[in-house]
């Protein structure tokens, strides 16, 4: 197993890999982001060498996000503590036979996020015609914004799936659209921040292990920066929602879209602070979120830290892992694609492992399940679906512990 060794000065909360699988970013809590490239070497291993540094938020990076645009080529976005939404065009060019790595900060954004913003993704980009952006917050919402360069991005739609509880249907609300360039006020959300948000500067220390994502964010130090005056205008448009604020711990820690872009319609998950879980069809026509009914016993006793979704690929059923530091859920849909059915006529199976786990990952054929751990020491584990008929069949078949080098 080989090791990477970034410049960040503290935790790094996260790493992603592009779509090509050649460039590779992370984020920390010392407020940058670096993008390394992978180095082939003629008859050895490669090795990920550092490409470029970008240190332009205010507070704890917590997130990244890739995508593959058809015209401009690898784009990173990144957010985190500040609520500032980056977008980055990645370019690598060759100098002198040497790979160069260099990146393009399209216009940042000051989203409507009220609190920290806990992960970011791209909608799968080749469904349509504009790019689009999501967010989770610890405010309670999951908000798509439409990517436009180089202007600015509106918000579209806006969810709070928790602020109604548990058992809620809340469904998406389109936006009305103020023109290019408007600030918006505070009481819009933009200008003050919340008593956890002003907060938002992650403890850090020189041993031990970062504790998971939530608490960091309300066992804070120092005030997020505001924005500057050479900043440029914050995101134009205006939302509403179906419900009340949302409630202390009922913020959003995890988004994944499901991955095939074929779909008329796209499937999104959501994780949050509470443990529950809550699965919706984002409905192009109508800027719109429509909610999936669940099975009760889809909820995790503790803060959901990450959700993959397995590879769709020639199976009749689609799989989810659910990621928290008391249980791991595998949620089985039993269908080809969750946009086949109506919401209220999907069947899903779940078994429930009992370890937690922070991130997982998939085989290509999602019959081996990666999982990773950080409580007090890295602990590895695979999990693996002896039986595609039985969802009951999966099974632990290795676990090990990672010494981790000092550098």
């Amino acid at each position: 197993m080989g090791y990477l060794a970034t410049e960040h000065k503290t935790f790094v909360h996260h790493i992603a890999l592009d779509p090509s699988g050649s460039l590779l970013a992370s984020c920390s809590s010392d407020k940058s982001v670096e993008v390394f490239y992978r180095h082939r070497v003629p008859c050895g291993e490669d090795r990920w060498r550092l490409g470029c540094t970008m240190a332009d938020h205010y507070g704890p990076v917590l997130r990244l996000s890739w995508c593959q645009h058809r015209e401009h080529g690898p784009l990173l976005a990144t957010a985190g503590a500040d609520r500032w939404i980056y977008v980055y065009r990645i370019v690598v060019s060759s100098h002198k036979g040497n790979p160069v790595v260099q990146s393009i900060r399209w216009l940042p954004v000051r989203g409507y996020e009220k609190d920290a913003i806990t992960d970011v993704a791209f909608v799968p980009p080749q469904l349509y015609q504009v790019l689009l952006l999501s967010t989770a917050s610890l405010d309670g919402s999951v908000r798509v914004y439409e990517v436009h360069k180089p202007l600015q991005f509106p918000c579209i739609c806006k969810i709070m799936p928790e602020a109604c509880g548990p058992t809620s249907d809340v469904s998406g609300v389109a936006t009305k659209r103020e023109s290019t360039g408007s600030i918006l006020k505070t009481s819009d959300g933009i200008g003050g921040a919340s008593p956890i948000s002003q907060q938002a500067e992650l403890l850090t220390s020189a041993a031990g292990r970062p504790p998971g994502l939530t608490p960091l964010m309300r066992s804070s130090a120092s005030p997020v920066s505001p924005a500057s005056p050479e900043s440029p205008n914050f995101s134009s448009g205006c939302e509403t929602a179906l419900c009340g604020p949302a409630q202390w711990g009922s913020g959003i820690s995890s988004i994944a879209w499901f991955p095939s872009a074929t779909e008329s319609t796209m499937t999104l998950a959501v994780g949050a602070v509470s443990g529950r879980f809550y699965m919706y069809r984002y409905l192009k026509e109508s800027t719109s979120f429509e909610s999936i009914a669940l099975p009760p016993d889809v909820v995790c006793q503790s803060s959901i830290e990450g959700m993959q979704w397995a590879p769709p690929l020639g199976r009749c059923f689609q799989l989810i892992a659910i990621c928290s530091r008391s249980s791991v859920l595998i949620l089985r849909m039993n269908t080809i694609s969750p946009s086949y059915e109506a919401v209220d006529k999907l069947s899903f199976e779940l078994y429930k492992h009992p370890t937690g786990a922070v991130s997982a990952s998939w085989s290509r054929s999602a019959t081996l399940l990666h999982l990773a751990t950080d409580d007090q020491q890295t602990e590895m584990f695979v999990l693996q679906m002896r039986d595609p008929t039985n969802h009951q069949s999966w099974e632990l078949v290795s676990s090990h512990h990672v010494p981790l080098p000092r550098f």
